[in-house]
């Protein structure tokens, strides 16, 4: 279980992403996937799962129609209907800080980033 309280299932965000293609007929863009935690390695557990899930459907819908990846998000927030405690869905600490769990996730971008040509993306 996550914070909010929520179970913890990136396998749902691969049916999420196939079932919302075939409703719409329309490349998607995952625009907030995340937990809310406090524990490292559930969070570095659980984005890599993700990630995963969200290839695995991408290889279902087609590259073109899988356009982007969000984390929920770049800070803890704070979730209206749970009160004024901040949510830990952050990949970065109010205090800016890469959380542990986080790390896995930019490990995984880097590694992509390795392999995208030139000419598939814009360089930074």
């Amino acid at each position: 279980m996550t914070q909010m309280p929520m179970r913890e299932d990136p396998e749902g965000l691969y049916e999420a992403i196939i079932e919302t293609h075939k409703a719409y007929k329309a490349p998607v863009i995952v625009t907030e996937n995340g937990i809310s935690t406090h524990n490292a390695a559930q969070r570095a557990r659980y984005v890599p799962r993700a990630l995963y899930a969200a290839q695995r459907a991408q290889e279902v819908i087609g590259k073109e129609n899988l356009l982007g990846y969000y984390l929920w998000s770049f800070t803890d927030n704070f979730e209206w209907d749970m009160g004024m405690k901040p949510q830990s869905f952050g990949a970065f600490t109010i205090d800016q800080k890469l959380k542990e769990g986080s790390q896995a996730f930019a490990r995984i971008l880097k590694a992509w980033r390795s392999t995208w040509k030139t000419d598939d993306r814009i360089a930074s």
